[in-house]
């Protein structure tokens, strides 16, 4: 199985700055400016003094409004995180409203004490860089401590597995407002604020393989509206936890009730809720 950690530098891997939640809420921060048309709040307030002195504020911009994966944002999925001395790179996607998906790399750097972005880089739809970009962490599957989302699942005709190994399973999901540096969500509860900034999703998948594809659709079920579907590819077999962020509209989550269906391609569905108030 796949286990993300920071790299085997003992100091830098004991440094407490180095939390993937104060780097994530940077990426989400603009991200959340760019939406509500606040461009200049969103390259002053949370791009490196290196950056703004390679870009200008008219170049950065022109570069939102130029790509799609920006001016039309609609989710954004970043849960894979690497560093590699003092930076931070966060590898990830952007969904539009429109529902393309465009793989994308912020690199962040500590700076007087504030992480910072470094650089950005968005790829075309469909196409990988030269290093696949990850959307999600996969993690080995810690203790069941965390209270799961009630479920519901989806009918399916029996089939006879008696001959065949074990195939995929979800055996549960956990919804909450905070992650931890793993990108394990803490605080789980089936009962959001309308006001949090981001909904964090762990999926608990197990007997998984390489290449398994699991996708999340997001509805909210008063209104029959949703979000663009996220998947991604399982890059491990086993145990794993796929994890998933969702950022909020600009006036907020709308209350009721949503529904997380959770989609395989050995052909499992299963359908988690909670709700927001």
């Amino acid at each position: 199985m796949e286990i993300l950690k920071t790299p085997a530098n003992k100091q830098l891997a004991e440094e407490p700055t180095f939390n993937s939640e104060d780097l994530l809420k940077v990426i989400t921060a603009q991200l959340n400016d760019i939406r509500e048309q606040k461009t200049p709040h969103a390259y002053e307030a949370y791009t490196s003094k290196t950056f703004r002195e390679a870009t200008s504020g008219e170049a950065f911009d022109k570069f939102i409004h130029e790509n799609a994966a920006f001016s039309k944002n609609a989710s954004a999925n970043f849960l894979r995180l690497v560093f590699n001395n003092n930076i931070g790179t966060f590898k990830g996607t952007l969904t539009t409203r429109d529902g393309v998906i465009y793989p994308v790399e912020y690199d962040l750097i500590l700076e007087d004490g504030q992480w910072k972005i470094l650089h950005i880089q968005i790829y075309n739809p469909e196409k990988n860089p030269s290093s696949p970009p990850e959307t999600t962490y996969l993690q080995t599957a810690e203790a069941e401590a965390q209270a799961a989302i009630p479920t519901k699942p989806v009918e399916v005709a029996p089939i006879d597995n008696s001959h065949k190994p074990p195939s995929l399973e979800i055996t549960k999901a956990v919804v909450g407002t905070k992650i931890n540096p793993k990108g394990f969500v803490q605080d789980p509860s089936a009962v959001i604020k309308t006001t949090a900034k981001e909904i964090f999703i762990n999926v608990f998948v197990q007997t998984g393989k390489i290449g398994d594809k699991i996708e999340l659709t997001f509805k909210h079920q008063e209104s029959h509206s949703q979000l663009p579907p996220i998947s991604t590819n399982l890059h491990a077999s086993g145990d794993s936890v796929v994890s998933f962020v969702f950022s909020a509209p600009p006036k907020g989550w709308p209350k009721g009730h949503y529904e997380l269906l959770v989609t395989t391609s050995t052909g499992l569905q299963q359908i988690f809720t909670f709700e927001v108030n």
